[in-house]
């Protein structure tokens, strides 16, 4: 799982510092009702949720560099930089990413997972 600290923001965002994600409508609400707009939270995602974002349009991408790529035959992993952030993704073995490349991802919110960062707790 990558975990990621960043603030929530008043308009329904996470801002990570180097880049920013829209939340879905109902998680923003969730978190508001838990009083943590303008808090740090931790960003919970697992790496076969992280999309190629040429062939996933259903969310907002994020340019990544691609630093490592460890090809497992049918899927690979690949080792995502943005900034001063490392995350990691699991991408089937199309289309050819090397590294060095910088590509879109896009994050399927839908299995996003977050967490108080005073206690440790998950809220979803």
């Amino acid at each position: 799982m990558n975990f990621l600290e960043g603030t929530l923001t008043e308009d329904g965002f996470v801002d990570f510092g180097e880049f920013r994600l829209r939340l879905l409508s109902d998680q923003f609400e969730v978190l508001k009702e838990r009083n943590l707009v303008g808090k740090t939270i931790t960003f919970g995602i697992r790496p076969e949720d992280i999309h190629d974002a040429h062939l996933d349009s259903s969310g907002e991408s994020v340019k990544a560099l691609v630093e490592i790529v460890e090809n497992l035959g049918s899927e690979r992993i690949l080792h995502l930089r943005i900034g001063s952030i490392h995350l990691e993704a699991v991408f089937g073995s199309e289309p050819k990413i090397r590294e060095g490349d910088e590509i879109g991802i896009s994050f399927n919110m839908r299995k996003a997972h977050v967490f108080n960062k005073e206690n440790g707790k998950a809220v979803f």
